[in-house]
């Protein structure tokens, strides 16, 4: 995930932070790629349409080991209605999401911008001891 934001980041001259904080939990390589693809289309999401000027992008998980992908910008936001844009971004990281059971959600960020939220329970943790 470092690498590939690094390698976003020398594309575009907003500032991509990323705060990256996974206790121990093992992801599986299907669910490294597709938690790295639907990053990776948030952030040149953001990039190509927010006209902001920074990109928080944060991996965590939770106590129940929930992991969670947060994408923020502080651009101009998504419009109301997204749909009506014909993004495939959009398509692709839903496909992605419904692809590890998780949830996605993309709306407004509260400050301004747009924010991506995406959490699945890896499967790690529905593995029987």
């Amino acid at each position: 995930m470092k690498e590939a934001i690094k390698q976003m980041q020398a594309r575009t001259n907003m500032e991509i932070n990323l705060t990256y904080n996974i206790d121990s939990i093992p992801l599986t390589p299907n669910e490294e790629i597709h938690l790295m693809q639907i990053a990776k289309e948030a952030i040149q999401n953001a990039m190509s349409h927010s006209k902001g000027t920074k990109v928080k992008v944060q991996v965590f998980n939770d106590e129940n080991a929930k992991v969670h992908l947060k994408v923020t910008d502080n651009g101009v936001g998504i419009p109301d209605d997204p749909t009506k844009l014909n993004h495939y971004g959009l398509a692709i990281m839903q496909e992605r999401s419904q692809s590890l059971k998780g949830q996605l959600s993309i709306e407004r960020a509260p400050l301004g911008g747009t924010e991506v939220s995406f959490e699945f329970m890896p499967e790690y943790m529905s593995v029987k001891v």
